[in-house]
């Protein structure tokens, strides 16, 4: 391919388009996508991960520090109820309660859903605000 180089200016076509644009609004463009793109899975991953969370539980909704949360989480996963655990760690999550949600994990081990928390716990830490 033979680049024609305008004799106006002296450039070609590729360098005069490269000249136009703006890379810091290219950047932001990216950026916008690549928040979207994490708002998306974090969706994803509360409703494969919550949806059988224990619900309207008022020991668990009215959580309101770590060691309480903590505690709670010691005493559901004596009596094998998995399914309180999940809504400790969507509160936990919530509320980036670290060693809770860590716990959390280790409760589930090997089970998939383990990584699924793993993740959404990730994903949750590089954004700015909750996802509730």
């Amino acid at each position: 391919m033979v680049a024609t180089i305008s004799a106006r200016d002296g450039l070609t076509m590729a360098e005069r388009v490269a000249k136009s644009v703006d890379p810091a609004a290219v950047e932001a463009m990216h950026r916008d996508e690549a928040a979207r793109a994490n708002e998306e899975r974090i969706k994803v991953l509360r409703h494969i991960v919550f949806r059988n969370a224990a619900r309207g539980r008022c020991d668990i909704e009215g959580l309101r520090n770590e060691a309480d949360a903590a505690r709670l989480l010691v005493s559901v996963g004596d009596q094998a109820d998995g399914f309180a655990v999940l809504g400790i760690l969507r509160v936990a999550i919530d509320n980036r309660w670290r060693q809770v949600v860590k716990a959390g994990i280790r409760y589930f081990g090997e089970h998939p859903v383990a990584a699924r928390i793993q993740e959404l716990w990730d994903i949750t830490l590089t954004t700015r605000h909750s996802a509730v």
